[in-house]
């Protein structure tokens, strides 16, 4: 069996053909387990695979020989590594969506600040237009800090989850008509 691939460790190292799983099980009768190893075939694919050798013994306990059983992981290490970099990707961008975030609040906390500074300021002065104009601004800007915390809470959903609840979709029609006038 050892002879029929090249077998190498996971590293890259070939393994020698007397220290292959099949040839420890001979010399030493006793089975291997939990050794992944990967295995060139002829054709030149390598493939990941967990082998089961177990010794065979005679009616008197002499060893006669071994039987193998090898389990292709080359598919589930495959899957294993895309979750895990899928994984590092999701964390990554929970990391980008917490600093972006930080990074767009500070200025609509600056506009709401000023907006609503020269509401008080000039309310004396401002035309019906002007208050309105202001006022939409402030509500703009809650609606965009808002929308900021929902992004951010969206995009840490796979870490918690929450009771759902009933919406009034009145309440969202309105907001979304004020959204878009």
């Amino acid at each position: 069996w050892c002879g029929s691939w090249k077998i190498f460790t996971l590293d890259g190292k070939p393994v020698s053909l007397d220290d292959c799983p099949m040839a420890v099980t001979l010399k030493e009768g006793r089975p291997v387990r939990g050794v992944e190893i990967v295995i060139e075939r002829p054709d030149g694919m390598k493939v990941n695979v967990l082998p089961h050798p177990d010794p065979i013994f005679d009616k008197t306990g002499r060893l006669v020989g071994a039987v193998n059983m090898l389990v292709d992981i080359t598919e589930h290490k495959k899957t294993k590594e895309i979750n895990n970099l899928l994984q590092r990707y999701n964390e990554q961008l929970e990391q980008f969506a917490y600093a972006a975030s930080h990074d767009m609040q500070e200025p609509l906390r600056k506009i709401h600040t000023f907006s609503n500074m020269l509401m008080e300021r000039n309310a004396g002065q401002l035309d019906e237009s002007g208050k309105n104009y202001l006022s939409k601004i402030i509500q703009s800007t809650d609606r965009m800090s808002s929308v900021i915390n929902d992004l951010l809470d969206f995009s840490n959903a796979s870490k918690s989850y929450e009771e759902m609840s009933a919406v009034d979709l009145n309440e969202v029609m309105e907001k979304g008509k004020t959204d878009l006038e």
